[in-house]
């Protein structure tokens, strides 16, 4: 995980993956989350897993609150 967030120490880099994939928001969230809590659940303690390894549907509610954050900017 610590490579993965290693470079989330302020800035965020919204660009794809360097090709045409969209950037996902939710995992640009994510994982500045696990960079500022040092990949460990602040509810229990216990290592978080790499986006990669997140279940399917925490991935989608992450992306769904990024993506209600990035409307109220923009609005």
């Amino acid at each position: 995980m610590a490579d993965e967030t290693e470079h989330y120490s302020g800035a965020l880099n919204l660009t794809g993956a360097g090709n045409d994939e969209p950037p996902r928001l939710g995992k640009h969230a994510y994982l500045a989350y696990c960079a500022s809590t040092g990949g460990k659940s602040l509810v229990s303690g216990a290592p978080l897993p790499s986006w990669e390894d997140q279940d399917p549907q925490i991935q989608d509610a992450w992306e769904a609150a990024a993506t209600a954050v990035q409307r109220e900017i923009l609005d």
